[in-house]
């Protein structure tokens, strides 16, 4: 009898093994976990560890932290630029954005899209210039130091930091009167309500109306209120360049005779 139960078990000693070394296995498992399990429960209680969101900054932080191209810091720490050499840009924009802390060409020039959409939505009658007149690839270039390049592309205007003087533009930006003023009232379109309106903003004569290009007649079209894009419906252009050189009889024949209270 003894020698057969040693048989049976001869026989299945290798399972009965496996079976006992897995059992240790799985209980050295569950004890380790235990222990695990208590050590995390016996610390104390924290919040999780929250990173607030930055504080949204100014607008005028934002884009004053471009100081030059390709680098950040304070525009107001450098020397500022004479931002009136930019086509479309007078004194009334400059102004605007000097209080955002832009001074610099190179402040201008590094402006992404982010940039332009939160600057245009501060120009009120102003909104759209930006791209619409190329300030960005004008500041570019004069921030770069290439004044030949700038001026091929978009003309040598008057040039407010070389010249010095306050009387060659108006308070807008546009090249100021020379000269007596002329009757601007003999050009068709021009009422006494727009009359006085053009001579607050130093508008007096017609070679100076007859001399306007795209962005002068911007910049006047912006303070016409409810007068504007008259400068070009109604052709000032070529009106007053026809009176300037007094040929009445070719301005007659295209625009009609000059009424006899405005000769």
């Amino acid at each position: 009898m003894l020698t057969n139960l040693f048989a049976i078990l001869g026989a299945n000693i290798l399972p009965l093994i496996i079976a006992f070394a897995i059992g240790i296995a799985t209980g050295w498992w569950a004890w380790a976990r235990y222990r695990a399990s208590a050590a995390i429960d016996a610390q104390p209680l924290q919040s999780p560890r929250i990173t607030p969101p930055p504080a949204a900054g100014t607008m005028r932080d934002n884009l004053a932290s471009v100081g030059s191209a390709g680098g950040t810091g304070s525009g107001a720490a450098l020397a500022a630029d004479d931002l009136l050499l930019i086509k479309g840009i007078g004194p009334k924009i400059n102004e605007t954005l000097n209080g955002q802390g832009i001074a610099r060409f190179a402040q201008i020039a590094a402006w992404t899209p982010a940039d332009v959409d939160a600057f245009d939505d501060h120009l009120g009658q102003f909104k759209d210039r930006i791209g619409r007149e190329e300030w960005i690839p004008q500041a570019r270039l004069l921030a770069a130091g290439n004044r030949a390049e700038w001026e091929r592309l978009y003309g040598a205007a008057a040039d407010t930091a070389k010249a010095g003087d306050s009387a060659a533009l108006t308070a807008i930006g546009i090249p100021a009167a020379m000269g007596d003023p002329d009757n601007l009232l003999q050009i068709k379109g021009i009422g006494p309500k727009l009359n006085t309106l053009l001579t607050g903003l130093g508008i007096t004569r017609f070679d100076q109306i007859a001399a306007w290009g795209a962005a002068e007649i911007d910049k006047v079209d912006d303070h016409l209120g409810t007068f504007k894009n008259r400068i070009t419906r109604d052709n000032w252009i070529e009106q007053a360049g026809l009176l300037a050189r007094g040929e009445i009889a070719a301005f007659e024949a295209k625009f009609g005779k000059l009424d006899s209270e405005n000769v």
